[in-house]
């Protein structure tokens, strides 16, 4: 009996062009594409990431991405204009779904 694959929550606070987050986002992207559970919220500098293809790409791998609202609102981001793939969440809430089990990566500027 194979043993469940642990969740993968990556916590983005870093501009997308920042060192690393680039190849986080490409990592993630595979292993959900090879079934790790995959969950991302974008918050503070990261939520510049939205205007990219990742959260799409992300998606489309099966990764569930989120925003922080409390950071999207400080902001002024548009909710129009973003990807229906994100939903709005917070910080909090991302926190309190990563199990004891799962991989927490953070990038942060």
């Amino acid at each position: 009996m194979r043993a469940s694959t642990p969740t993968v929550s990556i916590l983005v606070a870093a501009r997308v062009l920042a060192p690393g987050v680039k190849r986080t986002f490409a990592d993630a992207e595979r292993l959900a594409r090879e079934g790790t559970p995959v969950s991302v919220l974008f918050t503070e500098d990261g939520l510049d990431a939205l205007a990219s293809a990742w959260p799409a790409r992300l998606a489309a791998a099966g990764a569930r991405t989120s925003l922080c609202a409390r950071s999207a609102r400080a902001r002024k981001v548009n909710p129009v204009g973003l990807p229906p793939t994100v939903l709005w969440s917070s910080l909090t809430a991302f926190l309190r779904d990563v199990g004891p089990d799962a991989r927490l990566w953070t990038l942060f500027p």
